[in-house]
């Protein structure tokens, strides 16, 4: 917030990183650190089921691993009065994308009905859109980049989509993240307010425990302000994100 600002009505934001860096537990740590703002996420998620994203939540709101059968029984109290309270405010959708007029007539009913504000997309590449005319695959995210943008525009929403990195950037010397690493196409970073980068520290100067990684986030693009970094922690037992 330092940096950016706050997410804003409008905006589509690239949260990018490269494969097992973080991309899908940064997805839940910002629906918590939204619904506890007070407001509704939508959360599409094309990798991992309803059970799996919701046992992340439930991990990173008790602070309890899974696998920890010591702490079960409070986990599960825990769990049962969060949901009490909250659990119409993150929804979870694991149907894939494949007609964009579809998808913005679901978002534009849950926007009224539910007052759903932000929507997250975990991630872009998954989107193919059945009986596609283009010309290849990069026109097809330049249309799907292009119609999230107005959606977010038209509705008064955020719109936060997840993205791949192309493989080149592991060639680099320097694996430090660009706007160029943006994977299938630059419409990606054209059509973005924000694009943020998710870049794994494996030199940072610290001990760690072996689920612990040291995470730079890294503000490349900030089409309303400045751009920045800074650093958090990654707690993979519980997929908890924490300022360091």
């Amino acid at each position: 917030d330092q940096i950016i600002e706050g997410f804003r009505p409008g905006q589509l934001i690239t949260v990018g990183a490269g494969t097992g860096v973080g991309k899908s537990a940064f997805a839940v740590n910002l629906a918590l650190n939204i619904t506890n703002q007070g407001y509704k996420v939508g959360l599409w998620s094309f990798e991992m089921d309803k059970q799996e994203v919701y046992q992340r939540i439930i991990s990173n709101i008790t602070g309890i691993c899974r696998k920890d059968k010591r702490y079960l029984e409070e986990r599960y109290n825990a769990v049962k009065e969060y949901f009490k309270e909250n659990k119409h405010n993150i929804q979870v959708f694991t149907d894939r994308i494949k007609d964009l007029e579809s998808f913005y007539l679901l978002c534009r009913k849950c926007s009224i009905k539910a007052n759903m504000k932000v929507i997250i997309i975990d991630y872009v590449q998954l989107i193919h859109l059945s009986g596609f005319t283009g010309l290849n695959r990069v026109s097809e995210i330049e249309l799907i980049t292009k119609t999230l943008k107005n959606m977010a525009s038209e509705l008064g929403i955020t719109v936060i989509i997840l993205s791949q990195l192309s493989r080149e950037y592991q060639k680099r010397e320097n694996k430090q993240p660009i706007l160029s690493d943006l994977r299938d196409s630059g419409s990606i970073e054209q059509d973005s307010n924000l694009v943020i980068f998710l870049h794994r520290q494996d030199d940072y100067p610290l001990m760690l425990k072996d689920y612990e990684k040291i995470i730079t986030v890294i503000v490349a693009k900030n089409r309303d302000g400045r751009s920045g970094s800074f650093v958090l922690k990654y707690q993979g037992n519980i997929t908890k994100f924490k300022e360091e």
